[in-house]
Parts: structure tokens; C-alpha cells; sequence
């Protein structure tokens, strides 16, 4: 019998989530910040937190797998090179989008719907707790 295919397992505790929106919506992992590919920016990794019963672990998973979280424009240009570039993309834990019309853009408007769904999660956990 084949096992199940999922989305993304633990690489310490070996939890695993079946779709990606349960691993975004599990209140156990938490966005840490994104690692640029600068030869090809789909293959830049977001890093996560678990923080499950006896794990506590960072993992990665290349940003081109929460691509449809983001509907909005394309941008061709790499906009680090101007002088009105933050330079988020190079800070890691940097969640913030620097609102650049960039071909890095993408990412970060995905960061943000990500953060967003971890703010909506621990406000449902700590409603529930009360």
C-alpha cells in the first residue's frame, strides 16, 4: 500500500500536513522570513517555525509553492540596483513589502498573506483558550 502523498512534513518530529493551508493554518508553525535565490527567485526558500509537542524546529519550503497566494502584477525588473530599494529581500527575517514595482514583489505580498493568516490563527487560538 502506497503511502498518502502531503504537502509538507516536519524534518524533526515528522508531522505531517496534508495541504499547504493546513500547515499555514496549524497554530504550531509560524513564518520566519524568506531566503532570496538570486539566479532564480522561485527557488528562494520561506522558512517556518514548528513548534509542536516536543519539536521545535525551523524548515524550508521554495516560495514557487505558495505562488497562488499571489494575484497581482508581474514585475520582470529586479529593482535592488535603485536607490529607493529597502533591501528587504536580503534581510531574512524582514517580512515587510517595500512596495517597489520589482520582480521580487510577489514574494513579499505572499509573506504578508502569510503573516496574516498566522495573526488570524493565534488570535482563534487565544479566543479559544479564554
Amino acid at each position: 500500500m502506497t503511502e498518502k502523498k502531503h504537502f509538507k512534513s516536519c524534518t524533526a518530529c515528522n508531522q505531517k500536513w496534508l495541504l499547504r493551508e493546513n500547515m499555514l493554518y496549524d497554530p504550531n508553525v509560524k513564518l520566519l522570513g524568506y531566503q532570496m535565490n538570486f539566479s532564480d527567485i522561485g527557488s528562494g526558500l520561506l522558512y517556518f517555525n514548528h513548534s509542536g509537542s516536543n519539536c521545535k524546529t525551523t524548515f524550508a519550503i521554495k516560495v514557487s509553492e505558495f505562488k497562488e497566494m499571489y494575484d497581482g502584477p508581474e514585475y520582470s525588473e529586479n529593482m535592488m540596483a535603485e536607490n529607493d530599494c529597502p533591501m528587504y529581500c536580503l534581510r531574512r527575517s524582514e517580512l515587510r513589502s517595500c512596495g517597489l514595482p520589482c520582480s521580487v514583489a510577489f514574494i513579499r505580498e505572499i509573506m504578508m498573506n502569510i503573516t496574516d493568516i498566522n495573526s488570524q490563527v493565534t488570535v482563534s487560538a487565544g479566543s479559544m483558550i479564554r
